[in-house]
C-alpha cells in the first residue's frame, strides 16, 4: 500500500523568484503578476512536498529507527515499562535525526552532481549556453519568462496560440493575445523588446503594467504605422510603468471605459491612435500623476477629448477629431503643452480648473504671454464690395471680403462671420464710412452674432451730407464657437457703405 494516496500537484517549470520588496508587500490591487512569479511559486510547493514525502517514506522503511514487538518484549522483561519507554524515545529521537542528516547529504551531493532544471531545454536534455553562458531564447521552455538579455521580438497574430513560443511571425509560431506576449517581458528591460501585433481585432483591454525600461532599453507594441482601424482592441492602459514604452498604431473600441489612459507612469508615448466610439461620459485620453507623449491621434464623440489630472503632464501633437463635448480639461495641477497639427473641434472648447495649464503650440514666454500672438484667435479684415441699406431702420451685417491677417483661419470672408475657437473674452474694432449721408439721418454701428446686434459701438446724426465715419470697439463674453459680426442701420433707406478698407474694416481679438 502507498504511503501517500493524494496525487502530486507536480509543477516543473522553476519560473523565476520574485523580488525581496515584492516577497514582504506582497500582491496589490490591479497587479498583474508575471508568469514567471508564478511559477516559481508553484515549483516550491511542489518540490517541498516531494521532500517531505521522500523523507518519511524513507524513515518508515527504515526499521532500525523502529522498535519490533520483540525487542520491546525482550526489554519488557529486564527492565522497567518506563526505562524501556525512555531508551525507545531516546532512540527513536536520534534515528530521525540521522535519517534528516542523511537526507541533507544525499540531496546535496544530487544537487552538485546534477545540471539544473533552468539548463535543460527538454526533459533529459542539456542545453549549450550562448557567448554570455546564458540560455538562448529559443530553447527556453514555453511556460518560461525570458529575461533581456538581448533585443527580441514578439508576434501576435488572430490566428496564433499561446502556446506557442511567439518568436516567429507565423500562425505556428504567433501568440493569440497581445496580453501573452507581455506576460513574457520581465519588468525589468535593459534592451529593445518588440511586440509586432498583426492586423486584425482583439478583443483585449491592453494592460501595460509595472515595466521599468532603462536609459539602454525600451518596450514597443508596434501595431500600424498611420492611424487606421486596421488593429483593434478595447482600450490601452499604461500603470506604473517607466521609461520609453511606447504603443502605435491602434484603434480603440470601448464603448464602457476610458480607451487610452496613463496613470502612475513616466515616459510613455502613444503614437497614432485612434477611438471614435460613442461615450459621452469619458475621456478619450485619461493622464494621472506622471507624464504621457500623445504623436497622433484622433478622438471624436467623447465627453472631453483630453483629461490631465493630478499634477500629471501631457504633450499632445497632430491631434484632430470632432464630436466631442470639451477639448482638453486640465485640472487640479494638470499640465499641457500642444504641438503642431491641433485640429480637433469641441463644442465648449478646452477648460481649465484647480491649477491646471495649457500651454499652446508657440509656447509661453512669461505669464503676460508675450510670445503667444501667432497661436490667439485674431483676424484683421477689410471692405471690398459696397453695400446698401435695402429699408430704414433695418440692420445690414457688413461683409469684409479681404483678411489681412487671419492666425487660426476663425474668419469667413465670404458671409463676415468671426467663429470663436473658444469661450473667452474678445475683443471687436469695428469702422464704417457710408458713403451718401444726408444731413438729419441717424446713423448706428453695433457689434453682434450672426444673427443680431448685441452693443452699440457708435451712433452718429450727421449735419452735412456726404460721407460719414462710424467707429467703436467692445469686449464681448461669448461661448465656444460663437459668432461675431459688425452691423451698420440708417434711419433712411438706401444708405451705402464705402468699398474702401482703410475706411471700414473689422478686428477681432481673443484677449482672455
Amino acid at each position: 500500500m502507498p504511503d501517500f494516496s493524494e496525487e502530486l500537484p507536480e509543477w516543473t517549470a522553476e519560473g523565476i523568484e520574485p523580488p525581496e520588496s515584492k516577497k514582504s508587500t506582497g500582491w496589490q490591487v490591479d497587479d498583474h503578476p508575471p508568469a514567471g512569479w508564478l511559477n516559481w511559486l508553484f515549483n516550491r510547493i511542489y518540490t517541498t512536498i516531494v521532500e517531505i514525502r521522500s523523507v518519511f517514506s524513507a524513515h518508515k522503511a527504515d526499521t532500525t529507527a523502529h522498535v519490533t514487538v520483540a525487542e520491546r518484549s525482550t526489554w519488557n522483561a529486564k527492565e522497567t515499562t518506563a526505562g524501556a519507554q525512555a531508551k525507545a524515545d531516546a532512540a527513536q529521537s536520534a534515528a530521525i535525526s540521522a535519517a534528516a542528516a542523511d537526507a541533507t547529504t544525499k540531496a546535496n551531493a544530487a544537487a552538485v552532481a546534477s545540471i539544473p532544471l533552468t539548463q535543460k531545454g527538454a526533459a533529459s536534455g542539456v542545453a549549450s549556453l550562448d557567448a554570455s553562458t546564458k540560455l538562448p531564447a529559443g530553447q527556453l521552455p514555453i511556460s518560461a519568462v525570458q529575461a533581456t538579455t538581448a533585443d527580441v521580438t514578439y508576434y501576435v497574430r488572430t490566428e496564433g496560440n499561446d502556446s506557442n513560443n511567439g518568436l516567429a511571425n507565423t500562425a505556428a509560431g504567433a501568440f493569440k493575445t497581445i496580453a501573452k506576449a507581455l506576460a513574457m517581458i520581465p519588468q525589468t528591460i535593459s534592451h529593445n523588446v518588440t511586440v509586432n501585433v498583426a492586423a486584425g481585432t482583439y478583443a483585449e483591454d491592453v494592460n501595460v503594467y509595472g515595466f521599468r525600461c532603462s536609459s539602454a532599453g525600451q518596450l514597443t507594441i508596434q501595431g500600424d504605422t498611420v492611424i487606421s482601424t486596421s488593429r483593434n482592441v478595447l482600450s490601452i492602459t499604461f500603470r506604473n510603468c517607466h521609461g520609453r514604452v511606447e504603443v502605435a498604431g491602434f484603434t480603440a473600441t470601448t464603448t464602457t471605459g476610458t480607451p487610452f489612459a496613463s496613470y502612475y507612469s513616466s515616459g510613455g508615448i502613444m503614437t497614432n491612435v485612434q477611438s471614435t466610439a460613442a461615450n459621452s461620459n469619458v475621456a478619450g485620453i485619461d493622464v494621472a500623476v506622471g507624464d504621457l507623449r500623445v504623436l497622433g491621434a484622433v478622438i471624436s464623440n467623447k465627453a472631453y477629448y483630453a483629461t490631465v489630472n493630478s499634477t500629471a503632464r501631457l504633450f499632445i501633437r497632430n491631434a484632430s477629431g470632432s464630436g466631442n463635448n470639451y477639448g482638453i480639461y486640465s485640472y487640479i495641477g494638470g499640465d499641457v503643452s500642444k504641438g503642431t497639427g491641433i485640429t480637433y473641434t469641441s463644442t465648449n472648447g478646452d477648460a481649465v480648473g484647480e491649477g491646471g495649464l495649457i500651454t499652446p503650440v508657440g509656447g509661453v514666454l512669461n505669464p503676460w504671454g508675450d510670445n503667444t500672438t501667432s497661436s490667439r484667435p485674431f483676424v484683421s479684415a477689410s471692405h471690398t464690395a459696397q453695400q446698401t441699406i435695402s429699408s430704414a431702420n433695418s440692420w445690414l451685417r457688413v461683409i469684409c471680403g479681404a483678411e489681412s491677417n487671419d492666425n487660426l483661419g476663425n474668419y469667413d470672408p465670404s458671409t463676415g462671420l468671426f467663429n470663436c475657437p473658444t469661450a473667452g473674452m474678445y475683443l471687436v474694432i469695428a469702422a464704417v464710412e457710408v458713403t451718401n449721408a444726408v444731413a438729419g439721418d441717424e446713423l448706428k454701428l453695433a457689434i453682434g452674432s450672426d444673427a443680431a446686434v448685441l452693443l452699440n459701438a457708435d451712433h452718429q446724426r450727421p449735419g452735412s451730407s456726404g460721407y460719414q465715419q462710424l467707429t467703436g470697439s467692445a469686449i464681448i463674453v461669448v461661448a465656444a464657437n460663437a459668432k461675431l459680426a459688425m452691423w451698420v442701420t440708417s434711419s433712411r433707406s438706401g444708405t451705402t457703405t464705402n468699398p474702401d478698407g482703410y475706411y471700414t474694416y473689422m478686428q477681432v481679438i481673443k484677449i482672455a
